[in-house]
């Protein structure tokens, strides 16, 4: 067994087990994460910034609807 562990190590230390960039699996795992980043990123803009313009034109809405019931209210006033 340790026989094993240190032929392992020699192999390694004279430089026998070293492998390029793109052989890694850690590479190709980052490079497909990047990809789904860039793939998923463009769904959900679009997802928030249609939420928000809602949001907006419910919020727009709400405040035409106080100034209405506003300018109601103090129309009914003067009249009294």
């Amino acid at each position: 067994m340790f026989g094993l562990i240190s032929t392992a190590f020699a192999a390694e230390a004279a430089g026998h087990g070293e492998e390029a960039f793109y052989q890694s699996p850690e590479f190709w795992l980052g490079v497909a994460f990047l990809l789904f980043i860039i793939a998923i990123s463009r769904p959900v803009a679009r997802a928030v910034t249609g939420a928000l313009d809602t949001r907006a034109a419910e919020i727009a809405r709400n405040i035409d609807e106080a100034q209405k019931l506003y300018d109601e209210t103090k129309a009914a006033l003067e009249s009294y």
